[in-house]
């Protein structure tokens, strides 16, 4: 049996989940918790599998408590249950440890193979979640950071991307909300960090590294 905890503020959405669990016999319900902190003393009392979870938690946020359980139980898995899909939420949840993301409206089936794919080692995101974290993980591998001078920042990559469809340096700053003049400066480091020298090496370097 995949032993599953489930941690959701809203008793009547708990009591939803566990019901669809009834006369199955592949995933045991072996607690539940109302907020942050609950959860982590549950966790130290009960073994645990998989935790379904919920974004906005009351006493920890998402973002800490999945970070928290993290480090004290690298064991167990965590699928995020949340009615929160903005990219912030998403992100920081990956980002934090998160093994999975789906929407509160997602079918039961759906959230079976979900859990039994996070159980066999795999990540799950339902498909309003996939483009969002399919995104974040293209930008993070030209993000800055302090380990290399030739990274992208998510700017960076915005504009590369755009420079790449061919637009104008008017048209990218109509699209991103800055002026051409900032587009350009942001060609110029983007040059710079991959020693191109024209908007065609650009496309092609876009092209080769599936950013485009």
């Amino acid at each position: 049996m995949i032993r599953l905890v489930i941690s959701d503020d809203h008793e009547l959405f708990r009591i939803g989940i566990k019901s669809l669990f009834i006369n199955q016999n592949t995933f045991e319900i072996v607690g539940e918790a109302e907020n942050g902190i609950e959860l982590l003393n549950i966790l130290r009392k009960t073994k645990t599998d998989i935790i379904l979870l919920d974004y906005s938690m009351p006493r920890l946020s998402g973002k800490e408590l999945i970070k928290a359980i993290k480090e004290e139980f690298p064991r167990i898995k965590i699928l995020m249950l949340s009615a929160n899909s903005d990219e912030k939420s998403i992100v920081s949840s990956i980002r934090s440890g998160a093994n999975g993301y789906i929407h509160k409206d997602v079918c039961s089936k759906e959230l079976m193979f979900a859990l039994t794919n996070i159980h066999n080692g795999e990540s799950y995101f339902s498909n309003t979640i996939a483009p969002i974290v399919n995104d974040y993980q293209t930008k993070s591998a030209y993000i800055d950071s302090e380990c290399s001078e030739k990274s992208l920042s998510y700017r960076e990559i915005d504009v590369l991307k755009l420079l790449a469809e061919g637009l104008s340096y008017k048209e990218i700053g109509e699209n991103l909300a800055i002026s051409p003049r900032t587009v350009e400066t942001h060609k110029k480091n983007i040059s710079q960090k991959l020693g191109l020298s024209s908007t065609a090496e650009i496309v092609k370097w876009a092209i080769n590294n599936r950013i485009i």
